[in-house]
């Protein structure tokens, strides 16, 4: 859990690899949200991603590049 303010809810890091082609796909939403997984990524269903990236708060983050 990340630390909030008294008066916002509480948040939660997500960790996760993402892949070239999706990080441009992600840039493209200026770091705001993720894009439709492919069909053989298990990730968020595709009919929850709307509400999923909603819930972002702030940007994501690029933490780490391996190349």
């Amino acid at each position: 859990m990340v630390p909030t303010q008294p008066d916002q809810p509480p948040t939660t890091t997500l960790w996760r690899p993402t892949g070239p082609k999706e990080l441009d796909l992600v840039r493209e939403l200026d770091w705001r949200g993720w894009p439709p997984r492919l069909p053989e990524q298990p990730w968020v269903p595709a009919e929850e991603l709307d509400e999923f990236n909603a819930h972002i708060v702030g940007r994501i983050e690029l933490v780490h590049e391996f190349r």
